[in-house]
């Protein structure tokens, strides 16, 4: 496998050779797929986390005692997953609402 770095990388490379902390280049290139690696999976982690966070949270809104209370009312789900009101769909725009002929090009 061959691959490319820009000048400041591939300096930094041959600076941690020449404190004597790595042996070579491949040492460099190896410990920084193991570190990005191990980013990436505290990062799916994280991710995983935040999902089920979000997942338990809106099944928690089951009632109109529990229920999220936004713009559009109380929002909640029922026991088949869904949600007992009309979706509402709306532009705001200056922090007031856009009435449809307007959105649609009218007055």
């Amino acid at each position: 496998m061959n691959f490319s770095l820009t000048p400041k990388l591939e300096q930094f490379v041959r600076d941690r050779v020449e404190s004597g902390d790595y042996n070579n280049a491949s040492e460099v290139a190896r410990e920084a797929i193991r570190l990005l690696k191990r980013v990436e999976e505290r990062r799916a982690l994280k991710l995983e986390r935040l999902r089920a966070a979000i997942r338990d949270g809106l099944a928690a809104a089951n009632s109109l005692e529990t229920a999220y209370i936004g713009v559009t009312g109380a929002t909640y789900f029922d026991e088949h997953g869904d949600c007992p009101k009309p979706a509402s769909v709306a532009v705001v725009r200056d922090a007031e609402f856009v009435p449809a002929d307007v959105q649609l090009g009218g007055n």
